[in-house]
């Protein structure tokens, strides 16, 4: 790190630590629980083409040119580059399953602010509701179970996940998904939809000129979506309850679909050539189109996949389609931002403009996020560099600032773990951790799902006795959550060690019933879990 960029942050630090000395701020993340008028000078903003010298004011949580009141401190930039948050338009993540915090302390660090998931259980989302949608976590938007027919997409998946969650393959309908086979399903559904209280709809389609085809073949379990003569049904409801419509396509004809029912969004860009009119009919009707370039999906059937998609984006732009970016997949919006540079279907101001305002918009659209004008709300991120000079200093943030709250985001205690897991031992691993706890106390991020994690990294490489070391210390650390003593409880039984199976299954039961809050569905898995291995004694 240069000596200016050293200085610029020793001069955050020192002006944080006179309000705290002075009592005005608390110590701690995000600067306590009240949010300070700040003055941030020196600093190069984004206007959405190029960056300018400006001086801005935070008041109230909104950006202000100008402000005669009394500011908490003066914040120099030092010539950082200041942008708003990135965003995630289309990810499955911050649902509810183990490592939700683990995964808003990684969304913060990458500067990820607005998520959009299209497709959740509904049963876990009261849960994750309150751990975000708060100036200093992630604000996430979410659909609940999407809409599908009998048999049809994302039935599959969740027939995989439904033993993790305690259930049988086929029972996540109308929780992970709700089936509309016709207008009386539609009818009788319709209120309990609603009452899960979605923030948007997720249609599917999927190959929808192929539906009297697929719609009773076993064959394609999985691989159908709704019947297209609904979707405008569907539509129209979900107008009127207020509600916007994202659509799962994959083929052209899914696409032709979804715009001529009048979908707010389409999910993915579809594996098949789209032509003009495809598009001047999506701009007509204001269709935003997420990207999702790295998608799970199977693409072995697309001959070109970069050239496809690169096509798409091209003819989509240029019709005035708006755009934004979604991951579908274990890779970050920042992967999709670089895979999206690569194809190089437009110039880097296009895609920056796509990444900060179009896509945090598609996300919430009635809120003033996505800019860094006079009443747009005051978050952002101040990088170490240009990004329109240097792509690579998108990842290097010197500041956070999300609602008017400096965010304190900590380095996590996985990245200085992973070497000794990748080639040491288990009780290498937890003396490391012992002597960073010691000598850095408040140094790091640390969650119940880092040393899970890496206690199964051994467990896969058949290293028992490392995994049994790692997860007596993830144990030991949260000796109140059940999932930590179940895993404990399975390295236990690799092991073949009797007695810590015993104890480990009976204080996950113990636990389980002094935790009513648990989600239904995790807390019946781990009681099936416990149990199972109590009767294998």
């Amino acid at each position: 790190m240069s000596e200016r960029r050293r200085g610029s942050r020793f001069a955050r630090t020192c002006a944080v630590a006179v309000l705290v000395a002075a009592g005005t701020v608390s110590a701690g993340h995000g600067h306590g629980n009240v949010r300070h008028d700040f003055k941030l000078v020196n600093g190069w903003w984004w206007n959405g083409r190029d960056f300018v010298a400006r001086t801005v004011f935070t008041v109230a949580g909104r950006f202000q040119d100008s402000f005669d009141g009394r500011v908490e401190a003066t914040l120099d930039l030092h010539g950082e580059h200041v942008i708003p948050p990135f965003a995630d338009a289309h990810n499955h993540g911050f649902a509810g399953f183990p490592g939700q915090q683990e995964a808003i302390a990684g969304a913060l660090r990458l500067g990820v602010f607005y998520v959009k998931n299209p497709n959740n259980p509904a049963s876990l989302v009261e849960a994750a509701r309150a751990t975000v949608n708060q100036p200093r976590s992630v604000d996430v938007a979410y659909a609940n179970g999407g809409l599908t027919a009998s048999g049809g997409h994302p039935a599959q998946i969740y027939d995989r996940l439904a033993p993790l969650l305690g259930r049988k393959a086929g029972e996540m309908e109308g929780d992970a998904y709700v089936v509309i086979d016709n207008a009386a399903d539609l009818d009788a559904k319709w209120q309990a939809i609603l009452a899960a209280r979605p923030d948007f709809l997720k249609v599917y389609l999927k190959r929808s000129e192929e539906f009297s085809r697929r719609r009773s073949d076993p064959a394609f379990y999985g691989q159908r979506g709704l019947d297209p003569a609904l979707l405008s049904r569907i539509v129209e409801r979900a107008h009127a309850a207020q509600l916007r419509v994202t659509a799962h396509t994959e083929s052209a004809a899914d696409f032709r679909c979804a715009v001529a029912a009048a979908v707010d969004e389409i999910a993915h860009l579809p594996l098949e050539p789209l032509t003009e009119a495809h598009a001047r009919a999506a701009a007509g009707r204001h269709v935003v189109v997420v990207t999702t370039t790295q998608s799970h999906w199977d693409t072995s059937g697309v001959a070109d996949l970069d050239a496809l998609h690169r096509a798409n984006l091209e003819l989509l732009q240029a019709a005035g389609v708006t755009l934004a970016l979604g991951t579908d997949g274990p890779k970050t919006v920042l992967d999709e931002i670089d895979n999206i540079r690569r194809l190089a279907p437009f110039d880097d101001r296009t895609l920056l403009r796509i990444a900060l305002t179009q896509t945090p918009r598609a996300i919430f659209p009635g809120r003033r996020i996505g800019c860094l004008d006079a009443g747009c709300e005051a978050s952002f991120l101040a990088l170490e560099g240009d990004p329109l000079h240097e792509w690579s200093a998108l990842r290097r943030i010197a500041m956070r600032m999300k609602e008017g709250y400096v965010l304190e985001v900590k380095p996590q205690i996985a990245t200085a773990l992973l070497p000794i897991v990748e080639k040491g031992t288990g009780a290498q691993v937890v003396a490391e951790y012992r002597r960073l706890m010691k000598e850095s106390p408040d140094a790091y991020d640390t969650s119940e799902a880092v040393l899970n994690r890496f206690g199964y990294v051994f467990l896969a490489r058949h290293q028992v006795g490392d995994a049994l070391a790692v997860l007596r210390l993830n144990a030991e650390l949260y000796a109140s959550s059940a999932n930590a003593l179940d895993s404990l409880a399975e390295a236990c039984e690799a092991a073949r060690d009797a007695v810590c199976l015993r104890r480990s299954s009976e204080r996950v039961l113990e636990l389980l019933a002094a935790q009513p809050h648990l989600p239904e569905g995790v807390r019946n898995a781990l009681a099936a879990s416990a149990r199972r291995r109590l009767q294998q004694q």
